[in-house]
């Protein structure tokens, strides 16, 4: 049997889980740890710049904790190892993966933890966003108010710092252009160039 949940109820499947003999939590050359989902949020968005529209798409997975917990350390090696291979690619300074996929960009933002003093945003005194590190541990805790958590689940604010606006631009912009050569037998003829600036 894994472990009994600590606050709050299962659903009717996560009950039946804990309560199964042959899924143990701990056994002779094993151990099992499970964890549901709290929120996964899946943002579409239309932006529109010089180079035309395109469509973004933000994602992202909120363990959510009340009564100012945080995830025990089999959970949190767990996320951490979902947050990684989420945010496989990223680079230094940025929030997100990018990742093309067809006509749309898709930046995928990873795990952050929520921890609440209350179980909801309005009946806590504090709430606390924490970030993985890349050593599997939880970043020192940023303080978030009400309307700040509604900007960072709007992927308006960047989820590393809580205050940055988060920009949807091209790093780099593609144009065409064309320009007039001359062939080695004299003619002239038009090529096409793609430039990246």
């Amino acid at each position: 049997m894994t472990r009994e949940r600590i606050f709050g109820e299962d659903t009717p499947f996560g009950a039946w889980v804990r309560k199964q003999e042959d899924l143990p939590a701990v056994d002779k050359d094993c151990a099992l740890s499970v964890t549901d989902t709290d929120m996964i949020f899946h943002r579409y968005k239309a932006c529109k710049d010089t180079l035309g529209k395109r469509e973004i798409q933000c994602l992202a997975w909120l363990e959510v904790k009340s009564r100012s917990a945080v995830p025990p350390p089999a959970q949190r090696d767990t996320l951490f190892k979902m947050h990684r291979q989420l945010t496989r690619g990223i680079k230094p300074g940025r929030d997100f993966a990018n990742v093309r996929n067809g006509g749309h960009s898709e930046y995928h933002y990873g795990i952050a933890v929520l921890s609440m003093s209350g179980t909801t945003p309005e009946d806590s005194d504090t709430m606390r966003w924490f970030r993985f590190q890349d050593n599997g541990q939880l970043s020192a805790p940023i303080s978030v108010t009400t309307m700040q958590l509604i900007q960072l689940l709007r992927f308006e604010l960047k989820w590393s710092d809580c205050i940055t606006p988060s920009e949807f631009r091209r790093h780099h912009k593609t144009y065409t252009e064309s320009v007039k050569e001359v062939t080695p037998l004299g003619f002239e003829v038009f090529r096409v160039i793609h430039r990246r600036s």
